[in-house]
């Protein structure tokens, strides 16, 4: 599947705002959440969390992740609750990363054109403070996550409230994700979308049709 540059030029002509998905999008998260969550479990359950295991959950929240597992596993004697809670505490005392290539240059670019906005199905004390590592927390207001709505990804409640705050309508937005469930959420609330690809995270299935599908240097070189 092949798209031209002209694609995402045209989609950011008729843009007022550009809304972004954090984990994997902007920032490398997937192996600091991993490595919270194989810990949790292991402290838990006494289970052993792989790689593989992980890549059945990708673009789902904490707690939902947490009770398929449990569910999986047939156990009643730790929480969701529980078991989310703490692999949040873990990732929190381990987080250590930067924003993928590209990604520092696009936002200062598109800063000066458009506002920009955070879209995520983390907690936002996480959001929060991986924005302040990372160095990107002034590029965005409003930061919406699942905290802050009845219904994460891919239900489209937390890109409908950041359009809210924005005072624009969804067609007037342009929605940054990596995972089906981001992509499905910003789909249903009626946003257009550009798929970004990074460096060893997998391709979503089912994969979109017509829809921009670029790499952050990619995206540069669009501008």
């Amino acid at each position: 599947m092949t798209y031209v540059r002209t694609d995402l030029s045209l989609a950011l002509s008729g843009c007022k705002a550009l809304l972004f998905d954090l984990d994997n999008t902007l920032v490398d998260t997937e192996v600091h959440h991993n490595r919270a969550l194989s810990l949790a479990l292991q402290e838990k359950l006494g289970y052993s969390f792989t790689y593989a295991d992980s890549q059945e959950y990708i673009g789902i929240t904490s707690i939902e992740m947490s009770r398929r597992i449990l569910s999986r596993l047939g156990r009643t004697d730790v929480s969701a609750e529980e078991l989310s809670q703490r692999k949040h505490e873990l990732v929190m005392q381990t987080f250590s990363t930067q924003p993928y290539p590209g990604v520092r240059e696009f936002l200062r670019i598109q800063q000066e054109q458009r506002r920009l906005a955070i879209g995520s199905n983390s907690p936002r004390e996480f959001v929060i403070s991986c924005l302040q590592h990372c160095g990107l927390l002034d590029y965005f207001y409003p930061i919406v996550t699942r905290d802050e709505v009845a219904e994460p990804k891919p239900a489209p409640d937390i890109f409908l409230r950041a359009a809210e705050l924005l005072e624009v309508q969804p067609a007037e937005c342009l929605v940054f994700e990596d995972s089906a469930a981001g992509l499905a959420a910003a789909k249903a609330g009626g946003f257009p979308q550009v798929l970004v690809l990074n460096p060893g995270n997998p391709l979503p299935d089912p994969l979109p049709e017509a829809i921009p599908m670029l790499t952050w240097p990619q995206l540069l070189r669009v501008l």
